[in-house]
This record gives structure tokens, sequence and C-alpha cells, in this order.
């Protein structure tokens, strides 16, 4: 089954008399084209200041408690309040997650199929959402379509960088990424995009 989604976040940060200035609290996208470890995020996702989980939908994906290194300062993952994007993980080639994280409540969960491993006849016929959509494939230079890491994060003094570091440690190796290339390859992609149109358009792979 297909689900018919955009992968796009817009926030404003630049009023400088928003109350959020006021406090602190700031914001920033993580966007990377690379696949996390399963292992590897699983780590991170446990520093993050969170008490519960639900994501019992998720085999192996129920986070037990939160680490105590979350409670140091040193510790960068403390500072965010709230988070939340899709997530690309090299366990889930066809499938996108849904990271939702608010207070101390965390989650995980199936978002549904990518687009470029949705049949074309199951793609919307809107020219907007297909500009859309189109806009998550990115470029004729890039080889896994929409799939992506694309996670919002919201909170007070937050250290981006680290963040950022620590979010990229979970990024396949490149020659992890050979191995996930290696297993893709069973399951193909049922759609690309036609750069050379105007404007692009989506194409059945044969």
């Amino acid at each position: 089954h297909s689900h018919s989604h955009s992968h796009s976040h817009s926030h404003s940060h630049s009023h400088k008399d928003d109350p959020e200035t006021k406090f602190g609290i700031t914001s920033f996208v993580y966007t990377r084209r690379r696949p996390f470890h399963p292992d590897r995020l699983k780590s991170v996702i446990k520093k993050l200041p969170i008490k519960s989980s639900s994501s019992n939908g998720q085999e192996g994906w129920a986070i037990p408690g939160v680490d105590a290194s979350s409670e140091t300062s040193e510790n960068p993952m403390r500072n965010i309040l709230r988070s939340k994007g899709f997530v690309w993980l090299s366990t889930y080639h066809r499938v996108a997650l849904f990271w939702s994280h608010a207070g101390q409540f965390f989650d995980l969960k199936d978002f549904g199929m990518y687009w470029a491993a949705t049949p074309l006849k199951f793609w919307p016929k809107s020219q907007e959402e297909l500009r859309e959509i189109i806009d998550d494939f990115g470029s004729k230079d890039l080889e896994w379509g929409d799939r992506r890491q694309e996670i919002v994060f919201i909170g007070v003094g937050m250290a981006k960088e680290k963040i950022e570091s620590l979010l990229d440690d979970c990024l396949l190796t490149d020659e992890e990424m050979e191995l996930y290339r290696e297993s893709a390859s069973e399951f193909p992609d049922l759609v690309a995009v036609d750069w050379s149109a105007d404007p692009p358009r989506p194409r059945s792979r044969k």
C-alpha cells in the first residue's frame, strides 16, 4: 500500500521579536542522503531526555528507559525539547520511518512506502503534489530517490554541530554503503525521475 505524503517542512527562524527568540528556543533541520545504522541510531535516541517510548510497532525499537548519560551536561541531546521528521534506516529500504519526539515521549514508526518504491499508478495526479515529491528526489546526481534523513530539532541552547556530529556517526560508512547497495539491488526501485523533461516528471523503471 502507498501513503500519500510530502517530506517537506517549512519553518521560519528569522523573526527577532518571536517569543521563541526571547526564551532562547531555536530550531534546525538535519538533512542527509545516507541511511542510519539501526544500532548506532538507537544509542543516540537513548540520549534524548525521554522516559518512555511507544515504539512497540517496530520490533527492536522499544527504548528501555533513559540512558544515564542523557542526564549529563556533556550530552548535547538533553537540550532538545521536540523533534520530528523522516528517517531512512538501512534495515527499511522501501519504507520511510517517522521520528516523533515531544518532551519525554518518543516514537519511531512506519510512515509508508518511499515514492521511489511505489508503483507509478499509485502516485498522485496533482501537479502540485508531483512537484513536492520530485523535490524530495533532490537532483539527477542522487541515486536513492526520495530516501533521506530530514529531522527538525527544537530546543533551548542546542549545540547544533555536536548534535549533527552524533547523528553523522550513525550514518553508514562507505564500506557499509557498499553492502547496503548490494542488498538493495534485490529490491530495485519502481520509479525514477526524468530530469530531462521540463518540468521533470516521474517515469516507471523498466
